[in-house]
């Protein structure tokens, strides 16, 4: 079976060596890119787990990592009720970043635990046009169904929910390991499987969204 394009892993904190796979990896602020991939891209932002106070050398590390040359995307980014920052603070920071993701028109990968309200109204206030992607997604299908309205891309992992895998589709879909150590073909396998879909199909249509949000 011939593959068009390569398995595009969104968001992986693991990457592969293997030119069948891209990886997008997950790097804090300052952090490196191994040496050995074959696609040297990757994401960064101050997760609002790892907030430093005060953090502007976090930010300013920030404005020039994402900067660089293989910053495919910022992120992960995003709000965080078990976070010990408080909300207003991670609020602020959040919009601060997306801001930045807007003037360098590069797509925003968020994470979002029990923050959504947060996370739409900031979604209704700012109005980007950078797209949006949720990382992790694990909610159920009336949440997909939402954030789906509301314009957003989700990325599913290895314990992704079928009923909301089945609203999203796969127009605004993205498929990602995250901290797994499950092989991604192995989860583009299980929702290609879950949605009927040849798997080369799919691994077409996740290539040309990662080519649309990339412009």
């Amino acid at each position: 079976m011939t593959m068009t394009h390569p398995f595009i892993d969104l968001h992986t904190h693991t990457p592969s060596a293997d030119p069948e796979i891209l990886s997008i990896v997950n790097l804090p602020v300052e952090g490196a890119l191994p040496d050995n991939l074959p696609y040297p891209i990757f994401s960064s932002g101050i997760h609002p787990l790892f907030i430093k106070n005060p953090v502007e050398e976090q930010l300013r590390i920030y404005y020039e990592k994402s900067r660089e040359k293989g910053c495919a995307a910022i992120g992960e980014i995003g709000l965080d009720k078990r976070a010990l920052t408080p909300m207003e603070q991670q609020t602020a920071l959040f919009r601060t970043q997306v801001a930045w993701a807007e003037e360098l028109g590069k797509p925003v990968i968020i994470h979002c635990v029990k923050a959504w309200q947060e996370l739409l109204a900031c979604r209704a206030a700012m109005r980007p046009h950078a797209p949006w992607i949720i990382h992790g997604f694990r909610g159920n299908a009336q949440l997909a169904e939402q954030l789906l309205a509301k314009g957003f891309y989700l990325s599913l992992g290895e314990r992704f929910n079928p009923l909301a895998l089945r609203v999203a589709g796969v127009d605004r879909l993205f498929v990602e390991t995250d901290e797994s150590p499950l092989d991604i073909r192995l989860i583009y396998q299980q929702i290609a499987s879950h949605l009927a879909l040849p798997l080369p199909r799919l691994v077409d249509r996740i290539a040309q969204n990662w080519v649309r949000i990339k412009g």
